[in-house]
């Protein structure tokens, strides 16, 4: 029997966000959380994704930002010439895919009170989860739900109003074991939190988290490895199957750059080692392995999904993009375990 391909996964390097407005978010996302550095922007058509498109090609808008204060980024995307359309019933807790996104922040007691005179939409007041991590669940601009949760750890030293970068996701699942091979199995997030399995407390205001739910937190042990472990810092993942549900697709309707939660990215090396390793436990593999779009590609991805459709786009960075992607930094090939010097990292973000 073939060997199964190893790779290595250096953290959630930044979520793909269909957004209704690129405009209106990007301020959003700067002013409000501080994503204030953008790596690239650029136009591109939907052909290298196939069938997440239902085969259609359209003009993509995508801007890829990054927070100075470490954690990972947030890719917008908007359609050209297409109307978004959105979800066909309210997103709820247990909804099959990315609930939540986890934005880290160094103050909770502050950040909550600075969200509500800002006049920012809160979803709860201040929770505490299974685990005793403290939290509370908002909307971002358009909607779409957050959960702004204590930083474990920073590529900064943050002031106590500081709010950073993105540190993992809640999401929805039709089988939490099945989510927990992912995760923990393929992905490294090796050191469960918690598993239990009840009505909690910390959901109880949002939508959709009265119900009964088996409910599992997993984290990446202490020791990270990669290019950029260092900068995208610790994360978490929370995993929520709906006890009892049909379990719902109620983006069934949408393609990929709808708005919403459109994937999960992270930083794997080999790619190609990578993609096969998925392949060959039976994950679909919608986009193979390709560079992004140019002549000097910075980065080349690959695309899977799970039984549940939850994507995730694997990464490899290859070249490190300056002055918005107008020019770019190589990066050694033979060597991907090694850190990259905070130095160089502190620079271009």
């Amino acid at each position: 029997m073939k060997e199964l391909a190893r790779h290595i996964n250096s953290g959630l390097h930044h979520v793909g966000i269909g957004v209704f407005d690129l405009e209106a978010t990007t301020k959003w996302y700067r002013t409000v959380l501080g994503f204030r550095k953008q790596v690239y922007e650029t136009t591109e058509d939907s052909s290298q994704l196939g069938e997440l498109t239902r085969g259609e090609v359209w003009q993509q808008k995508r801007r890829l930002l990054f927070h100075p204060y470490g954690g990972a980024g947030v890719e917008l995307i908007q359609f050209l010439g297409r109307d978004p359309r959105a979800p066909r019933a309210e997103l709820e807790l247990g909804d099959l895919g990315i609930s939540a996104l986890r934005v880290k922040v160094a103050d909770i007691e502050r950040c909550y009170a600075r969200w509500q005179q800002n006049g920012e939409t809160a979803v709860t007041g201040i929770v505490e989860d299974y685990g005793g991590w403290r939290s509370f669940f908002a909307r971002d601009n358009e909607g779409r739900l957050l959960q702004l949760v204590e930083g474990e750890d920073w590529f900064r030293k943050p002031s106590r109003k500081r709010i950073g970068g993105v540190c993992g996701a809640l999401i929805s699942c039709s089988s939490n074991d099945d989510g927990r091979i992912l995760f923990e199995d393929h992905l490294g997030y090796q050191a469960p939190v918690y598993n239990e399995v009840g009505i909690f407390g910390d959901l109880l205001e949002v939508p959709g988290g009265r119900k009964q739910f088996r409910r599992i937190q997993l984290k990446q042990g202490s020791v990270r490895v990669g290019r950029f472990a260092e900068y995208f810092g610790a994360a978490r993942f929370e995993l929520l199957q709906e006890e009892g549900s049909q379990h719902r697709h109620a983006r069934a309707e949408q393609v990929w750059g709808d708005p919403g939660f459109v994937y999960l990215g992270f930083e794997v090396a080999p790619l190609d080692a990578a993609a096969e390793f998925f392949v060959q436990r039976s994950y679909e593999l919608p986009a193979f392995p390709q560079g992004v779009e140019g002549k000097r590609p910075p980065a080349r991805f690959a695309i899977i999904r799970d039984r549940d459709r939850l994507a995730l786009k694997l990464m490899h960075t290859r070249r490190l993009p300056l002055f918005g992607g107008r020019v770019s930094l190589p990066l050694a090939e033979n060597n991907v375990w090694r850190r990259t010097p905070r130095r160089i990292i502190r620079w271009l973000v």
